[in-house]
């Protein structure tokens, strides 16, 4: 198995884990309100398994000497995330007037 292929499931792994065993073990999360338990999960934990992927694989480009594949990547991922959001921002928006 390449290094890499390990390094990018040894994160999902480590976000997924942390995602569910606090959610239905720890006390202090029962504390937590539905919305902060929601920001915790997504925002903090989703990102973990979401960016660390996302900068192994750009910096993996750059050092096996394919620095255009790496840029290409991050610009990629840019505005694809960017159209991404405003799709998003529109699709509320329509259901908000309704």
């Amino acid at each position: 198995m390449a290094r890499s292929t390990r390094v990018r499931r040894l994160a999902r792994r480590s976000g997924s884990e942390r995602i569910n065993c606090p959610r239905n073990h720890s006390k202090s999360e029962k504390s937590l309100s539905d919305r902060a338990r929601l920001i915790r999960i997504t925002g903090c934990l989703g990102s973990l398994t979401t960016f660390s992927t996302f900068g192994f694989e750009t910096i993996s480009l750059i050092r096996e000497d394919r620095p255009i594949l790496g840029v290409a990547n991050v610009a990629a991922n840019v505005i694809v995330g960017l159209i991404a959001v405003l799709v998003g921002m529109s699709i509320a928006r329509y259901f908000v007037r309704t």
